[in-house]
């Protein structure tokens, strides 16, 4: 359980900060939603919209140091955070997943920047 979660939590990471698309299709639920939180409002993507985006990066390696903790986690969902530290700032992405299947899935992501 803990190996499969921790290699979507690698496969979201190489999608996000490494440019690596070739798992993208599978690393999302159908319904996924992105939140991002701005300055003024939180933005909101759904799975379509953001996959485009990462096969729109696809092949740029972002400048960052990049962690990730399992926060807690059950048979059938887990709650991580990942931490892409750049120079000046610091994006963390809140992850949902939960087990669609035989198979882990991310259900939604809530960006900060700090």
């Amino acid at each position: 359980m803990l190996t499969q979660t921790t290699h979507i939590l690698n496969a979201y990471i190489a999608s996000v900060a490494q440019g690596n698309v070739a798992q993208i299709g599978t690393l999302f639920t159908n319904d996924f939603k992105q939140n991002i939180s701005g300055k003024d409002r939180i933005y909101s993507y759904n799975k379509d919209q953001i996959v485009k985006q990462l096969k729109n990066n696809k092949g740029i390696q972002q400048d960052c140091i990049c962690s990730y903790q399992i926060i807690e986690q059950t048979k059938s969902s887990a709650i991580a955070k990942v931490s892409m530290k750049y120079d000046n700032f610091t994006k963390t992405d809140y992850l949902t997943l939960y087990q669609d299947g035989i198979q882990w899935k991310i259900s939604q992501v809530n960006t900060t920047y700090h």
